[in-house]
């Protein structure tokens, strides 16, 4: 894994087990996976690999530089997240997506749409399928972002969209949740 800005103070839980590299030597890999950076100066000081690797990108910005030069691209700008974008194709690859991913991934996507505010009607039913997969992290989910809202009102949204039921009725589509007045 590499972050050409380092791991962010909120992630860094995220990351535990996980190696991050400071200047990945692309020569050791048949394949370089570049998510949510349209561009080779947007994760600068790496650079296009110049050998005989393949380059995949997954990302939700407008196409660039890295686009026109990968091998394989999912790109899709009216997604919410790239997470989301990373989601899709785990599950269209039938791959194994354990508690500790889906938080990763719902972090991705929370953060990324503003707690869903800026999310499409697929990123919601992204994120509500990734909710019931975090099997009982709501807590380490919600600690990801401590110092912007109450816990409480933290632990209300994260439980309110796990208890969501999507509707889709012609152009509509209608979330509805529960919560209780001690969440």
């Amino acid at each position: 894994v590499y972050l050409p800005d380092g791991v962010a103070s909120a992630a860094k839980p995220l990351c535990s087990g996980d190696e991050v590299r400071e200047a990945p030597d692309t020569t050791a890999y048949d394949a370089v996976v570049v998510v949510d950076a349209p561009s080779w100066e947007r994760i600068d000081p790496f650079s296009q690999p110049s050998h005989d690797v393949s380059t995949v990108l997954i990302d939700h910005h407008t196409t660039g530089t890295i686009y026109a030069d990968a091998d394989a691209a999912v790109v899709d700008t009216d997604a919410g997240a790239t997470a989301e974008l990373v989601y899709a194709v785990m599950t269209s690859a039938e791959w194994t997506i354990d508690a500790e991913t889906a938080v990763r991934l719902l972090a991705g996507v929370l953060d990324d749409t503003e707690f869903l505010q800026d999310a499409r009607t697929e990123t919601i039913e992204r994120a509500v399928e990734l909710f019931k997969r975090i099997g009982g992290m709501e807590s380490t989910l919600a600690s990801l972002f401590e110092g912007e809202s109450p816990a409480g009102e933290r632990m209300a949204r994260v439980k309110g969209v796990n208890r969501a039921n999507i509707f889709a009725a012609d152009s509509w589509s209608i979330a509805t949740t529960r919560i209780g007045a001690h969440e």
